[in-house]
Order: C-alpha cells, then sequence, then structure tokens
C-alpha cells in the first residue's frame, strides 16, 4: 500500500493553519490521492477502499421502490475506512464528504435508497475507533474525472480519486 499521505494534521483541539500547498497530494481534485491510499486530515484517517459505478443494481437490488437514476445518471456507491487518530481520551469530528464531478457541480450523498446499507459518516467519534461506511451518489454518466472532497471540521480539505 502507498505510503500515508499526511495533509494539515493538527490536533483537533484548535482551528488548524492550513499547510496545503499547491500541488500537494489531495489539494484539488486535479491532484487527488490516490484510490486505496489513506489520508490523514486533522487526526482522522479515511482511505477509500472500494468503488462501484455504476452501481444502479445494488441500488435495484436494495428495494423495487428505489428510483431509476435520471437523464444519463448513475448511482456511484464510494467505501471509505475511518480511523480518528486522536490522543486518547479524545475524539474526532467527521466533516462532510461530496462527489465532484469534472465540471465542478458538487453532489451530496443520496439518503433516499431503501435497503442499500449505506449510512452518510458524520459527527463524532472516539480517539482509536476504526469504522467503514458507505455512501451513494448520483453522478453523471462516463465522468472520467470524479472525486471526492472531504471538508474537515476546521475546513481542511482533501480530494480522493474514485478510479
Amino acid at each position: 500500500m502507498p505510503p500515508e499521505a499526511q495533509i494539515g494534521a493538527v490536533p483537533t483541539a484548535r482551528p488548524p493553519e492550513s499547510t496545503t500547498q499547491e500541488g500537494e497530494l489531495g489539494s484539488s481534485p486535479s491532484n487527488p490521492i490516490p484510490l486505496g491510499s489513506p489520508a490523514t486530515i486533522e487526526d482522522v484517517t479515511l482511505t477509500i477502499f472500494k468503488v462501484i459505478f455504476p452501481a444502479d443494481e445494488v441500488a435495484k437490488q436494495g428495494s423495487s421502490l428505489n428510483p431509476t437514476p435520471p437523464g444519463s445518471a448513475h448511482y456511484l456507491l464510494v467505501r471509505v475506512a475511518q480511523t480518528c487518530g486522536a490522543p486518547t481520551p479524545g475524539s474526532c469530528h467527521l466533516g462532510p464528504l461530496r462527489l465532484l464531478d469534472s465540471s465542478g457541480e458538487v453532489h451530496f450523498p443520496n439518503i433516499d435508497l431503501t435497503g442499500v446499507p449505506c449510512e452518510i459518516p458524520l459527527g463524532e467519534f472516539p480517539a482509536g475507533e476504526a469504522r467503514e461506511v458507505c455512501l451513494v451518489f448520483l453522478a453523471p454518466e462516463g465522468d472520467e474525472n470524479l472525486a471526492l472532497r472531504y471538508e474537515s471540521f476546521f475546513g481542511e480539505e482533501a480530494y480522493f480519486a474514485l478510479r
């Protein structure tokens, strides 16, 4: 596995000073952290370890009530491993994960699907805890430059490749 990328890793007790520089791995959608590579942002280590695109069949298998994606969009399922590396006792605050397409449009997780074992990974979790979550997005068909954008509790951003 590639070495861990460190982006703005600071204690969660105070807002960080921005240490992201242009061209640093994960600092932009054009230079994302590779799929399967861990990155630590403010004590939270994230690893995108599985992507299913299109995931229309996963949604259909979850429930016949799940809507068919509109137009030329498809469901995209992303599995994320998260670990809180804060000192004990302590906790980590997980910020939002959003899908960014090549046109710059931001897509929010789809929370309306039934029977698909995914959850929106927000909130606080204890030091030392590791968990896996998944999210489902609607994504444009044929977009080869999709990226997952993570925004930390204190505003640091990191971009992850999905291919």
